[in-house]
């Protein structure tokens, strides 16, 4: 069964960004300084960087967002550059502040999905700390209905991609798609998958797998 995403009321939704935005907060306040300058999941991103990305999503950006985006070849490029600066301004206590001051906060970049930022919250909080071998639990409230908008949505793209694999959580009631093929596992690493990181595969099994590590390039 598909949860969807439309059912949940917003307010609901405001509450989850806020709280996850504070437990990771938690979480980043304490690792070391090599830590801060380890790589990420994100391709060429340290740790740091991801998460100066994270910290900028509460605040009002739209504007800078469109211009570095006409300045750098599109959204990706703008974001990479806009990110590696704030980086470079903000040392690592200070994004953490950032991050907690932005909890309560409700902007989004215009025409994004509401649950954009929960989404991005969510997988980046795993990009920047599962290399370091550290636990930060996805929270259950809304991982059913964040992994459908995930998976249905063509940000990401797998429900294309991946169209003949069936995805199925095995810790709760959660399933999308109906390909002849499936991949079972953890919620938390089915959203790492769907989200096009191959990493979440290696806790994922069934006979989509190679299908997935072809697509995914795990």
């Amino acid at each position: 069964m598909s949860t969807g995403p439309r059912t949940v009321p917003q307010d609901e939704l405001r509450s989850a960004i806020a709280e996850e935005r504070i437990a990771l907060a938690d979480d980043l306040s304490t690792l070391t300084g090599d830590e801060w300058g380890a790589p990420s999941l994100c391709a060429g991103w340290s740790v740091h960087e991801v998460v100066a990305h994270v910290s900028q999503s509460g605040f009002p950006h739209t504007w800078a967002w469109i211009a570095s985006a006409v300045r750098h070849g599109g959204p990706d490029g703008g974001e990479d550059v806009r990110t590696r600066a704030r980086a470079a301004r903000h040392g690592p206590a200070e994004l953490v502040e950032l991050l907690r001051e932005s909890a309560t906060s409700t902007y989004r970049l215009p025409l994004s999905n509401r649950w954009d930022p929960y989404v991005d919250l969510l997988v980046h909080g795993q990009d920047a700390l599962r290399p370091l071998g550290r636990t930060h639990p996805v929270p259950r409230r809304l991982l059913a209905p964040a992994l459908t908008f995930a998976w249905s949505s063509p940000l990401y793209g797998v429900r294309r991609r991946l169209r003949t694999v069936r995805f199925a959580a095995t810790d709760l009631d959660w399933t999308a798609g109906d390909g002849p093929l499936e991949l079972h596992g953890p919620a938390a690493d089915l959203l790492l998958a769907v989200t096009g990181r191959a990493v979440g595969l290696a806790g994922l099994s069934g006979t989509g797998r190679e299908t997935a590590e072809s697509t995914l390039g795990g």
